[in-house]
Parts: structure tokens; C-alpha cells; sequence
């Protein structure tokens, strides 16, 4: 009362409050804004372009930020014009909240500078800072303690509401005050993604791990967390604009001043997993059920770990152990489940977790009782084979030393290389499967590879045959294995062979691969010549020509080789200038028209 008797000439009056104080603000006729004390009137540096009848001010990181609404529902923050369809406000410390006549409410994050202040969008269905609300709504109060708004409607009655943009806030200001307790209890009730609790400060997280399950405290709480988690980081996606962006001075500046961090890609789940494993694993008494979820919910899922713990209980405790299982194929398929057990060679524990299956028992006991009665070898054989494990299963074939039934298994699987790894020390062996590996790149025309294969194994018949079939890529390894043959080809036979690659060659337009080989196999100068020419290697030819004592070939071959480029050459000279003189032209007249009028140019054609 003493300030208003003070203070008669202020048009109107508002108050900011914050847990240490309350401040009160005075507005003038002409917009200037006062802070009001008993004594004195301070005027502030803000102040709004004309008196609005309703007005409030906060203090984002200490710079004050008043809010104002004329009667023809403009609001303004300072002097910035933010809407012009504004029907009510609240202002929060994080927040400017206002209702719009097009029925929406809209949240904009707080920021020291009146220009980084952002109103969403009407679109309320991919923004999470614009909602729709009843026809007529004004805000009557905002609570930020509680993350809830007070909305009166058009008949009078009185709404509370949870949005989303506050309650994200208020969890992103409860996970900075470490109470994760309270972050997670809002996040459940309000269904916000639990992935907020580790993807906001994460390495406050990562490092609060303990006080994190000790404010969850109960099982059901953390194996709900954990069955929660993916690879998402939900503060870069759906809750991205929920939080105030980096300002334009400072936009590697994360929120609330901490350093930014990012999750390496395809790392979070597990790197959770793990810590949150590691810290209950070092408690006495921590419950079975979370340390089984934590192993099943990492990406890709550790069943394996999980199983293997399973296994360890049944020596000391079944009916443990038979709740662990029930729990796994809760949260993972029971049918996985059931093959990762095989896949472990424990037939106990796969028996235990079919009978949690919906499966036949006539399907799987009498598989489970034929693999009791195998040896332990042959037992693994089976069971990496049933699961598809090939390369296990080869291996159990390699220690059981059945060389045949694995050079079938190899056939029928095309396990080559790993065949060929297991007995790259011994040497019979090796060539056995060797041969094999050659003959199915043979049937795949992977007619090179095959070919080094048969070289290989000193099979230069075959060699060249693959070579040749290859294409005259590889001239040179079938000449080469040609040669090495024993016995060695006719000389017929070896001249058609050098003929039949040149002629590939030429069609190739490998002029210089094909002039050797008429050069060195099939010795015909003149023709080595004629390819040199055709591929422009005049120097070269001249060279040979010479050099062989066939200097009438200068005239013969030469001089006809350099008369027919230049005329390739002129010819195609002639082509280029022919499609230059018909499109440039063409282009200039395009160009100009669009130049001249561009709408009647473009119109109805997609601008490039």
C-alpha cells in the first residue's frame, strides 16, 4: 500500500517473485517500466512501446523481461511485437505462456536478449510447443512447481492441465538437481520417453549411477527404465523443441551451461546397460531380475550373458532360476531365447526354457534326448548345424577329423574359405579343397579367380582354360600358364590361342596389349605395327620399325596409320563443331527469353 500511495502516477502495477524475493514494477503512460520500492521509483532500461493494461516481468539469467498485452490482444516482450492474437499470458521462470484466439496455447523459452525469443508455429501436431485448447480458454495461473497450468473455460469452469513443454522442463530441472527420483515418477505419470533421464546431461548420468538406483529403489521401476531405452537421443528429437536453442553468440553453449555431449553412434544402450550393470553387480543383494534385464535390453542383446548367469543358478537354485528364465522370455522371444540356450551346448537349460514355450513337447524332447546320446563333439556338430552356424559347425567337423563329410558339408554350404583356413598346414588336405574351391568359382564365372586357384595347385590346363574364359583382361596369366603346361601346346595350338586373345584385345581397344602379343608370339611386325598406329602410339611403332630393320613399314603401315587418325580426328572435329554452331545459339536464345520475362519462361516448367 505504501508503494501505490508513493507511486499514483503509475498506470499499472505488477510483481515478480522468485524464491528469494518479491519485486514490484510499475508501468507509466507512455510505457516506461519502474521498479517500485517504498522509497523511490528506479526507472528500468526496458520499457514497452505504449501503455498495455497487463504486464509482467522476469528475470531470465538475471536481465529483466517484461511481458505486456494492449487491449486489441498484441503482446510484446520490451518493445518486440510477439503476436497479435494473444487473449491471456502467465509468465514462468522458464516460460512465456499465452492463449490465442485461434484456440492455441503456445510456449516460448525464456532467453536474456528479447530477439532470441521464439513463437512456435499454429501447428500443434509436430510441435510440442503449441497445443490446441477449448474455444475461449484463458490461463488463469501457472504452476511450476507442479509442471501444471490453471485454465478457466467459456462456462466458467476451472481446468488443470499438464503440458508437455512444462513438464519436460520441470524434468530437465530436476535431473540437473540430481533428483531422478522425482524425474522419473513424472516422466511415468506423464508419460514422458524415460530415454530424458540418461539423454539429458549424460555425463552427470553416467556418473550418478548409484544415487540413481538408489532413488528408484524398486525393481519394477528400474527394469522399466531399462526396457525403455534405445538409441534415440529423445533431447534431439522429440523433445527438441522443448528446450531453449543455443543463442546465435554462443551456439555451442549447451543448456544450463553444461558441455555439450553426444552419444557415439549406436553406443548409448549399451553404455548404459553397462554402468548401470556394473553398479549392481557391486551391491550386496541387488535384485537378479535387473541385472538379467540390463544384459537382455542392450542393442544387440547380451542373451548369451544372460543365460549363462541362468545356468549358474540352477546349480545352486531351480526355482530361481526357472523365475529368470520366465523373465527373459518376458521380455525377449521365447523361440531366440531357446536357440541362444542350444547355441551354449547347455541341453538342461534349453530344456528349461522350451517348457516356457508354447511348443509341442513331442517337437522338442526327443531332439534334446537324441543330442544327449551323441558324443560331446558330434553334440556341438548338431547343434551350431540346427542353428545355422555353419563355420562352428565346420570347425566341430575339423576336430572330429571327418575330412570327407566336411568336404561335403563344405560343398553343400560353400564354406570354402573357411575350409581352407582350418587346413592351411596341411598340405594334402589343402589341395583337396583347393581343387574344390576352383571348381565352384567355375560354376559362379568367377572364371579369374578359379583360374589363380588351378595355378595354385600347379594345374596350368585348367589355368588357362579359366584365364581364357575370363576375357582378355587376363592375356597376360594365360600366356603365362599356356607356357607352363606339361606337356606344352602345339605350336598350332599356341598360335591360335595368341591369335584369339590379340583379336579380344583389339576389340577391347587394348591396341598396345594386342601389338605385343603379335609382336612376341605370333611375330608379325606389320600387324604389331597396325595396332600401335590404331591406338595413336605412332612413337613406339616408328621405334619397333626401326629398330626390326623395316623401314619400308614407315610408308606401308606408318604413314597409313597417321592418314587414317588425322581423319578420325578431323572427323570428330567436324561433330563437335556441328552440335556447337546447332546449341549455342539455341542456348543465347533461351537465356535472353528468360532474361526478358522469367514468370512467362518458367511457367509451368520446374526452375532448375
Amino acid at each position: 500500500m505504501d508503494i501505490l500511495a508513493d507511486n499514483l502516477n503509475f498506470a499499472s502495477i505488477s510483481t515478480f517473485e522468485d524464491d528469494t524475493s518479491t519485486e514490484g514494477y510499475g508501468q507509466d503512460l507512455s510505457g516506461n517500466l519502474y521498479k517500485l520500492s517504498k522509497s523511490y521509483s528506479e526507472p528500468l532500461p526496458i520499457r514497452f512501446p505504449s501503455h498495455l493494461p497487463w504486464f509482467d516481468v522476469s528475470k531470465p539469467e538475471a536481465a529483466p523481461l517484461a511481458f505486456g498485452l494492449s487491449r486489441k490482444g498484441h503482446i510484446y516482450a520490451n518493445t518486440k511485437l510477439l503476436a497479435k492474437n494473444c487473449t491471456s499470458f502467465v509468465v514462468t521462470p522458464s516460460h512465456l505462456i499465452f492463449t490465442t484466439s485461434n484456440h492455441f496455447i503456445k510456449y516460448v523459452h525464456l532467453a536474456p536478449d528479447v530477439h532470441d525469443l521464439e513463437v512456435p508455429e499454429d501447428d500443434p501436431e509436430k510441435d510440442e510447443r503449441c497445443r490446441s485448447v477449448e474455444r475461449g480458454s484463458r490461463l488463469v495461473a501457472a504452476i511450476p512447481t507442479n509442471m501444471s497450468i490453471v485454465l478457466q473455460m467459456p462456462r466458467g469452469n476451472v481446468e488443470t492441465i499438464f503440458p508437455r513443454a512444462m513438464v519436460v522442463a520441470g524434468v530437465r530441472d530436476l535431473i540437473g538437481q540430481g533428483n531422478y527420483g522425482r524425474a522419473f515418477s513424472y516422466c511415468r505419470t506423464q508419460r514422458v520417453d524415460m530415454n530424458i533421464l540418461c539423454d539429458h546431461k549424460p555425463e552427470q548420468f553416467l556418473a550418478s549411477i548409484g544415487s540413481f538406483l538408489n532413488q528408484l529403489k524398486e525393481v519394477a521401476h528400474i527394469d522399466l527404465f531399462l526396457s525403455s531405452l534405445r538409441e534415440e537421443d529423445v533431447t534431439q528429437t522429440m523433445y527438441s523443441d522443448t528446450k531453449c536453442r543455443p543463442t546465435q553468440q554462443n551456439p555451442n553453449h549447451a543448456e544450463n551451461g553444461s558441455s555439450a555431449f553426444v552419444w557415439p553412434t549406436g553406443t548409448k544402450v549399451k553404455t548404459v546397460c553397462d554402468a548401470l550393470l556394473n553398479s549392481l553387480q557391486s551391491r550386496k543383494g541387488a535384485d537378479l531380475q535387473n541385472i538379467i534385464t540390463a544384459h537382455v535390453c542392450k542393442i544387440p542383446p547380451a542373451l548369451d550373458d544372460s543365460l549363462t548367469l541362468v545356468a549358474e543358478l540352477m546349480q545352486e537354485d531351480e526355482n530361481v532360476a526357472e523365475k529368470a528364465i520366465e523373465h527373459i522370455c518376458f521380455l525377449v522371444d521365447v523361440n531366440r531365447v531357446y536357440d541362444n540356450a542350444l547355441g551354449l551346448y547347455n541341453l538342461d537349460l534349453a530344456l528349461l526354457v522350451a517348457q516356457q514355450s508354447q511348443r509341442d513337447p513331442r517337437e522338442y524332447l526327443p531332439y534334446i534326448q537324441n543330442l544327449h546320446t551323441l558324443p560331446e563333439v558330434r553334440r556341438k556338430f548338431e547343434i551350431d548345424d540346427h542353428l545355422g552356424c555353419r563355420s562352428k559347425a565346420l570347425k566341430h567337423l575339423h576336430v572330429l577329423g571327418e575330412f570327407d563329410e566336411l568336404c561335403r558339408y563344405t560343398t553343400k554350404h560353400v564354406l570354402y574359405q573357411d575350409a581352407l583356413r582350418l587346413y592351411r598346414y596341411e598340405e594334402p588336405r589343402l589341395r583337396i579343397l583347393t581343387d574344390l574351391y576352383a571348381a565352384h568359382l567355375e560354376s559362379k564365372s568367377a572364371f579369374r579367380e578359379a583360374g589363380v586357384a588351378h595355378e595354385s595347385l600347379q594345374n596350368y590346363a585348367k589355368a588357362t582354360s579359366c584365364y581364357r574364359a575370363a576375357g582378355a583382361t587376363c592375356w597376360q596369366e594365360c600366356l603365362y600358364t599356356a607356357q607352363q603346361q606339361s606337356p606344352g601346346l602345339s605350336d598350332d595350338a599356341m598360335s591360335d590361342l595368341a591369335t584369339s586373345l590379340a583379336d579380344a584385345l583389339w576389340e577391347a581397344k587394348d591396341y598396345s596389349a594386342a601389338a605385343t602379343i603379335h609382336l612376341e608370339y605370333l611375330s608379325s611386325l606389320e600387324t604389331a605395327v597396325k595396332c600401335l598406329c590404331k591406338g595413336y602410339n605412332f612413337a613406339e611403332a616408328i621405334r619397333l620399325v626401326v629398330q626390326r630393320g623395316r623401314p619400308d613399314l614407315l610408308e606401308a603401315a606408318v604413314d597409313v596409320g597417321l592418314a587414317e587418325a588425322l581423319g578420325s580426328t578431323t572427323e570428330f572435329l567436324a561433330d563437335c563443331k556441328g552440335q556447337l554452331d546447332a546449341q549455342v545459339p539455341r542456348i543465347a536464345e533461351l537465356r535472353r527469353r528468360a532474361a526478358e520475362d522469367p514468370l512467362a519462361f518458367y511457367e509451368g516448367e520446374p526452375r532448375v
